[in-house]
């Protein structure tokens, strides 16, 4: 698991790095986030059997309105369970200090989870942030 989470840093902090040259950009850590676990509807052509699919939507919120989320993940199957650990940082525009926002920013992801129909339950979301506490 430290391994991953190391991982999962490197790949974050190669991410922020190309936004590093920016001036007055800054970073923290997210840590929660609201998540749904949803089957769509597949879109098949008429005549052919299309398999369900799992897609985790993944909401965060974010500090400034005009900043961003950078997010990786990694899925972890059981034959109970499918846990995904998320690690996002919110990358500070120097620009949301300007802007006003009408209501929270937040920051939209999908995660796709794989063929078959998964339940909230059997669906573990864990944030690296807190798993650190």
């Amino acid at each position: 698991m430290k391994l991953f989470a190391m991982a999962l840093l490197a790949s974050l902090t190669v991410q922020a790095n190309e936004l590093s040259g920016l001036e007055g950009v800054g970073f923290t850590q997210i840590t929660t986030g609201k998540y749904r676990v949803v089957n769509p509807v597949p879109k098949c052509p008429p005549n052919a059997l299309c398999a369900p699919v799992t897609v985790l939507e993944l909401s965060l919120n974010l500090e400034g309105c005009v900043d961003k989320a950078v997010v990786s993940y990694n899925v972890v199957k059981t034959k109970s369970q499918t846990k995904v650990i998320i690690s996002a940082v919110n990358v500070k525009n120097p620009d949301s200090a300007r802007v006003k926002c009408i209501v929270r920013p937040t920051s939209q992801h999908s995660i796709f989870l794989g063929a078959g129909f998964l339940t909230k339950e059997s669906v573990k979301v864990e944030f690296l942030g807190q798993m650190a506490q």
